[in-house]
């Protein structure tokens, strides 16, 4: 008689007891049908019934990779057809599956542990106030009560959903039962062109605040507003946001869970070998920096993870819905990187990817993430039995290459695109191709290594140079923070987020700013004036200073811009046309020839105006 198979199911869950007893059950069966002492064929998803091998690695496999699913019939290991099956293990697993409707309640008693003495179908479940109560239950006990009240409440007695049944009576209803769980979303309107939020103080907004857009889809017959059959108008674009404070007290309301989310510090070994993210040198070096928040094995570590993909399987046009998704770290490795676990933190609506823009979406998302840091929330530990003041903190993003650049700010793209070498990216395009690539990976060998000097190999150089220094924390908030300018100069941010900040003259006038214009400042010959001439219905005209349509006039405004700042291009600066740089080798050289090169365009743009009123 072959044993029961019902262990096989539970091959999601090797760590149960029935499938690893199934396990050993099946080596003891296989090892006596096929009479051999020695190897039998491994049946794990690994290997396939295709090598033989040991009972101590069959069982380390099974238990490691898991057993072939539909593998039901063991030829390989002396089953033969007509064969019957135990039923031993089947009961247990039966017994396993009936078990719900129990866990479930248990699940719910964890909230408040001073229940679990009671056998709720002995309760009189009208009656609350009893002498059990230490405290008067507040608004989340009642909640608790509620969801109590009802579990207990059969749904239909001996019909299919009679008269006064206790089914909620509509779609709404049931909503509000899935919001005293916890786990409903908010729905966030969001800017068509990804420019901002519309909560907080914008929240009543029909115009986006940055480029303009309406916030409401339009009919494209009558341009009125779209609206639903309730009258409410449609927005064009929804951020759906799952609150994370619920769902982290979640963890803590059953005794399963709130035990693991100790694993880290009670039960992991800490041996120097890296099996979790405690053993990583960033999780101790927090630790260190935090003792406080690192002082309660509660306080849950976070990793985030994003990126887009095409919901619509067989649709032909493009679309990018991106998903945040948060990881706690707290749990043991085997249930930390589990799907299950993992906690679905904002939806970001397509069609396109939000790009640079990710920042504007995960404002909700810091915000919180900022009051767990900083104030904490009141949280019930069922297995500790008490209530403490629970914290967060966000310490790594898991991300590809292009997304990476995203969610850190530092462009995965150009001369300087490697994050870890920073400003020191050796870099160099190729002349064919026309592509860049990046070099100076020898700055990682020894000084004394053959391959520094190897210039065939390479590209035709010796390598001299060092590695780059890692970058710190502080390093990278210096290069983010911005420096405080002299007097005579001020920040002016642009872009469609006003995130981009250039440096400008402090004191720029009503006459100067019109310089900026600078395609109207230059001034056309009298005797050239005439080859200007255009007719309208106002009747005709002729340009006094150069436009910018003109033929030859981009020329003319570069010889222009060259002769004003020809001593300083190639040294301090680089102009084209009316956009210009300032470079240097340190931040405060870099505001030194600013000023210069500020002094001297201000100084050409007055000369210019004084011209202008002359001839006018």
């Amino acid at each position: 008689m072959a044993p029961s198979k019902g262990w096989m199911d539970l091959v999601g869950d090797r760590l149960n007891d029935v499938y690893l007893r199934g396990v050993e059950e099946f080596l003891d069966y296989a090892f006596k049908k096929t009479g051999r002492r020695g190897e039998i064929r491994c049946p794990c998803v690994k290997c396939s019934n295709t090598y033989s091998t040991t009972r101590e690695v069959v069982g380390t496999h099974l238990k490691v990779y898991g057993i072939i699913r539909n593998y039901t019939f063991w030829y390989h290991h002396g089953e033969r057809v007509g064969e019957s099956e135990s039923e031993s293990n089947l009961e247990s697993v039966e017994q396993s599956e009936d078990e719900p409707s129990n866990e479930m309640h248990d699940i719910l008693r964890d909230l408040y542990p001073e229940f679990c003495g009671q056998d709720t179908n002995d309760m009189d479940m009208d009656i609350f106030a009893c002498d059990i109560h230490k405290e008067e239950s507040n608004e989340e006990a009642n909640k608790f009560y509620r969801l109590l009240r009802d579990f207990e409440q059969p749904l239909y007695q001996d019909e299919l959903l009679p008269q006064g049944s206790n089914l909620p009576q509509s779609y709404y209803d049931a909503k509000k039962v899935i919001q005293d769980l916890g786990l409903s979303y908010k729905k966030i309107d969001a800017c068509v062109n990804n420019c901002m939020l519309y909560w907080k103080e914008d929240e009543r907004l029909d115009f986006c605040k940055i480029c303009g857009y309406s916030r409401w889809k339009t009919d494209k017959y009558n341009g009125e507003d779209k609206v639903k059959t309730n009258g409410k108008r449609i927005p064009k674009k929804i951020l759906r946001y799952f609150p994370l404070k619920p769902r982290l007290q979640r963890l803590f309301m059953s005794t399963k869970t709130a035990s693991l989310m100790r694993w880290h510090k009670d039960k992991r070994v800490d041996d120097g070998v890296m099996r979790h993210p405690a053993d990583s040198m960033a999780w101790i070096s927090f630790d260190k920096l935090h003792p406080n928040f690192a002082s309660d094995s509660r306080n849950v570590r976070l990793g985030l993870a994003s990126d887009g993909f095409q919901p619509f399987a067989n649709s032909k046009m493009p679309y990018s819905v991106w998903p945040v998704l948060l990881i706690p770290y707290n749990l043991p490795p085997w249930m930390c990187m589990k799907q299950s676990n993992f906690i679905l933190s904002m939806l970001i609506p397509g069609p396109e990817g939000p790009g640079d823009a990710i920042d504007i979406y995960l404002q909700p998302l810091v915000e919180e993430l900022r009051e767990l840091w900083e104030t904490g929330i009141d949280t019930f530990d069922a297995y500790a039995q008490q209530n403490f003041k629970l914290h967060a903190v966000l310490l790594w993003t898991i991300n590809d290459f292009p997304a990476y650049a995203n969610l850190s700010g530092w462009s995965t793209k150009g001369k300087l695109a490697c994050p870890c070498c920073n400003k020191d990216t050796c870099w160099m395009r190729l002349a064919n191709g026309g592509k860049q690539c990046y070099m100076g990976h020898r700055r990682y060998l020894p000084l004394n290594h053959k391959w520094r000097n190897d210039n065939e190999s390479f590209d035709g150089t010796r390598e001299r140079g060092l590695p780059p220094k890692p970058l710190s924390g502080d390093d990278i908030l210096d290069q983010v923070e911005l420096k405080q300018l002299p007097s005579q100069l001020r920040y002016e941010f642009l872009g469609t987020n006003n995130t981009y900040p250039v440096i400008v003259n402090a004191k720029i006038n009503s006459h100067q700013n019109n310089g900026y214009s600078g395609f109207f400042q230059i001034p056309i010959h009298p005797n050239d004036q005439e080859k200007t001439t255009f007719t309208c219905p106002y009747g005709t005209f002729a340009y006094r200073r150069m436009p910018f349509g003109l033929c030859n006039a981009p020329a003319t405004f570069q010889r222009c811009m060259m002769a004003i700042f020809s001593d300083f291009i190639e040294d301090i600066m680089e102009v084209f046309m009316d956009d210009f740089s300032v470079y240097g080798s340190s931040f405060d050289i870099c505001l030194a020839n600013l000023s210069k090169v500020l002094q001297r365009y201000h100084a050409a743009i007055k000369y210019l105006l004084r011209k202008k009123e002359n001839l006018s």
